[in-house]
C-alpha cells in the first residue's frame, strides 16, 4: 500500500473538490497500484500565514508517514495576498523546507491564478517556485495559458489538461439537444478582485435580468457565490452545499451537470467541468484562465470577454446562436468531444509516468 499525502484546498469550491478526486478516480479506474489516500488541507499552511516554524514540523518528519506527495488540483500558483505570507507565495515551500522532504513531490495540472488588477508573483515566489519544480519528480500545469506566463518568467512547465476535465467516459453526456440552462456565477471576498471583474452594480443588473430572460437558475460553485444575485432563484442552497462539499462523493455536488442542458459559466472550473461532462454553454470571462483556456482550445467562438465594451450585446447574441442555430451547437459538440479524447489521452499519459515513478 503507497500512501498518498493529497495536498489540497478541500471543501471550499465545488470546482477545485472535482479536480482534486477526478486525480484519484484515475488512478482508481486506470492503475493497479494500491494507494491509500491522505487528505492534507492547504488551509492548514494559510491559516497560519504559511508559517515556517509549522512547516518545518511537518515536513521535518513526513517520510515516516506518507510515501509520496500530490500536490492539486486548482490554481495554487497565486500572488496577490499570498505574497505577504511567510514563504512569499501561496504554497508553503521554500529552499529550505524543501530540503527537508525526502519522498516524491509531484504537482499535477496546477494553474497559475492571476486576478486582472491584482499582483502577481514576486521575485521571491518565482524562486520558491522554480526550486519547487527543480525539487519534483513530475511538475505539470494546466493548460488554461498558465504555461505560457511561467514562460515569460523563463519558467519551463509541462502542461497537461486540468484534472477537472477528467472525468469517467461514464459521466460523459452524449445529446446534441438543449432545453434548460443554467448561470455559474463568480464572486471573491476581495473587493479589488470584484472590481477588476466589472462586477458594478449595473453589470450585476444586467446579468440578474439575463438570467430571468431565458430562465437560468444559479448554481454556485462555492459559499462566496450565494451573494452574487438577488433574486435568480438558486439551485443549490448553503445548507445544501455544504453538506455535499464535506461528503468525498464529489459527484452529487455535480448534479445540475447532468440535469441541465447547457450553462453560462463564469469560473474556471464552471468551464471546465462543463466541458468535460459534455454540456455545451457560453463562458463570460472576467480572468484570463477562462479566457486563455477558451483560447488554446478552440472555444473562443463560445467565449464573451468583459473587457470588450460590447459584451453585453455578444453574449446574448451567443447565446441566441446556442439555443437556436443548431450549426453553432453542433460545431461546440464537434470540438468538444475531439479535445475530449485528447484530453483524456494527455492526462494518462502524464498519470501512467507518476504511475510509473511510484511503482
Amino acid at each position: 500500500m503507497i500512501k498518498i499525502c493529497h495536498m489540497a484546498s478541500y471543501n471550499k469550491n465545488i470546482g477545485d473538490n472535482a479536480a482534486i478526486y477526478n486525480i484519484r478516480d484515475w488512478f482508481e479506474r486506470e492503475s493497479n497500484l494500491s494507494l491509500e489516500w491522505h487528505n492534507i488541507d492547504m488551509n492548514n499552511f494559510y491559516s497560519r500565514n504559511n508559517s515556517l516554524e509549522y512547516s518545518r514540523k511537518f515536513f521535518s518528519n513526513i517520510h515516516q508517514t506518507y510515501d509520496a506527495i500530490f500536490i492539486g488540483g486548482g490554481g495554487l500558483i497565486e500572488g496577490h495576498n499570498y505574497n505577504k505570507r511567510e514563504t512569499g507565495w501561496k504554497l508553503p515551500f521554500t529552499e529550505e523546507i524543501l530540503s527537508l522532504i525526502n519522498i516524491p513531490i509531484f504537482c499535477i495540472g496546477l494553474g497559475v491564478n492571476y486576478f486582472r488588477g491584482c499582483a502577481k508573483l514576486t521575485d521571491t515566489g518565482k524562486r520558491n517556485l522554480n526550486l519547487l519544480i527543480d525539487k519534483c519528480a513530475a511538475f505539470s500545469v494546466r493548460n488554461d495559458g498558465s504555461q505560457q506566463i511561467l514562460k515569460s518568467y523563463g519558467i519551463d512547465a509541462n502542461e497537461i489538461p486540468d484534472p477537472g476535465l477528467i472525468f469517467s467516459p461514464d459521466l460523459f453526456k452524449n445529446r446534441r439537444k438543449i432545453n434548460q440552462g443554467f448561470f455559474q456565477p463568480a464572486r471573491n471576498s476581495s473587493q479589488l478582485i470584484n472590481k477588476h471583474r466589472d462586477l458594478d452594480l449595473s453589470n450585476l443588473n444586467f446579468l440578474e435580468k439575463l438570467c430571468e430572460e431565458y430562465g437560468l437558475g444559479s448554481l454556485p460553485h462555492t459559499p462566496k457565490d450565494f451573494s452574487f444575485f438577488k433574486q435568480v432563484p438558486l439551485l443549490i442552497e448553503p445548507s445544501g452545499m455544504a453538506r455535499l462539499l464535506k461528503n468525498t462523493g464529489y459527484i452529487d455536488s455535480l448534479s445540475a451537470y447532468f440535469v441541465y442542458d447547457f450553462s453560462v459559466s463564469m469560473r474556471g472550473h464552471g468551464q471546465l467541468i462543463a466541458c468535460g461532462l459534455n454540456l455545451p454553454g457560453i463562458y463570460l470571462s472576467t480572468q484570463d484562465k477562462v479566457f486563455g483556456f477558451a483560447v488554446k482550445n478552440g472555444y473562443l467562438n463560445y467565449t464573451v470577454d468583459t473587457s470588450n465594451k460590447n459584451w453585453k450585446h455578444e453574449l446574448k447574441n451567443k447565446l441566441n446562436l446556442l439555443l437556436n442555430d443548431q450549426k453553432y451547437l453542433n460545431s461546440w459538440y464537434d470540438l468538444n468531444e475531439r479535445n475530449n479524447i485528447k484530453f483524456h489521452k494527455q492526462f494518462s499519459k502524464e498519470m501512467k509516468k507518476i504511475e510509473d515513478i511510484l511503482t
